[in-house]
């Protein structure tokens, strides 16, 4: 993942993210569906959101259940970024849509939907979404690779003032 920020892997698998003038940050993604992080990224997500804007909790834990079971067609995946006070400031998730057989018997790619990107108004512009953003696409690629399937198409809706920067964040 290519950003302006120092990054070491940590022992349980999160990543310690360093600014230049030594801000400190840590990023995960979160697989267990009774992780007490989902509640504190509905925190942040109520924070940005109108509630009927966004999927509650239960919503998010079944998702991630869902993603466990290996019949499943798709995945959720869902990174968060906290603070060293362990505050949650930033979040994505996405569901990854397998792909499915056209009528020609051609079999199309698969394709990765954002559902929700959001970091904290005092953050950003540090970098934070664009290292959210790619660590899912990085990780749905890895995961349909695993599928022996292709990711071939990344989409989502984007709130009018942060379009410009979401098509600039690039993989």
């Amino acid at each position: 993942i290519s950003t302006d920020f120092n990054q070491t892997r940590l022992p349980d698998g999160r990543i310690r993210l360093e600014t230049k003038e030594g801000e400190i940050y840590f990023l995960e993604q979160i697989k267990d569906p009774d992780s007490p992080s989902i509640d504190s990224v509905h925190v942040l997500l109520n924070e940005e959101f109108e509630p009927q804007e966004i999927e509650d909790k239960d919503t998010t834990r079944n998702s991630l259940r869902e993603a466990q079971n290996p019949k499943s067609e798709g995945f959720t995946t869902i990174f968060s970024v906290t603070d060293k006070e362990g505050k949650t400031v930033g979040m994505i998730n996405g569901s990854y849509l397998p792909p499915h057989r056209e009528a020609s018997g051609q079999l199309n790619e698969g394709m990765f939907f954002v559902g929700y990107i959001v970091v904290n108004q005092d953050l950003r512009k540090k970098g934070l979404g664009a290292i959210l953003y790619q660590s899912a696409i990085q990780n749905a690629d890895e995961m349909a690779a695993g599928r022996n399937e292709h990711l071939g198409m990344i989409g989502g809706e984007w709130v009018k003032r942060v379009e410009r920067t979401a098509n600039q964040f690039g993989v």
